[in-house]
């Protein structure tokens, strides 16, 4: 499973990647919410301070890998949730 805390900007850009390269068996999850660290988005290295908007995002596989487990709450306050399946089956 990999995780990441990304700016809003760089949580729409990967979406749309993403839905664009997505295997069967994947998954993605989009958790927005308030930062509760001054942190760096881990795609651009834009600061990330302390109740700034952000997005934590999981994506993991349903056939290798390590599965999906909670782990958000640790980065930010939760404000909503977004799981989506991609691929085609």
């Amino acid at each position: 499973m990999r995780r990441e805390i990304v700016c809003l900007l760089c949580a729409e850009v990967l979406l749309r990647r993403v839905m664009e390269t997505a295997y069967i068996g994947d998954n993605i999850k989009f958790v927005n919410g308030k930062s509760k660290r001054n942190s760096g988005c881990d795609r651009c290295s834009n600061f990330v301070l302390y109740g700034k908007r952000c997005t934590a995002v999981s994506m993991w596989s349903d056939t290798v890998g390590i599965p999906y487990g909670p782990w958000e709450e640790e980065y930010l306050f939760v404000i909503e949730e977004e799981v989506e399946e991609l691929g085609e089956a």
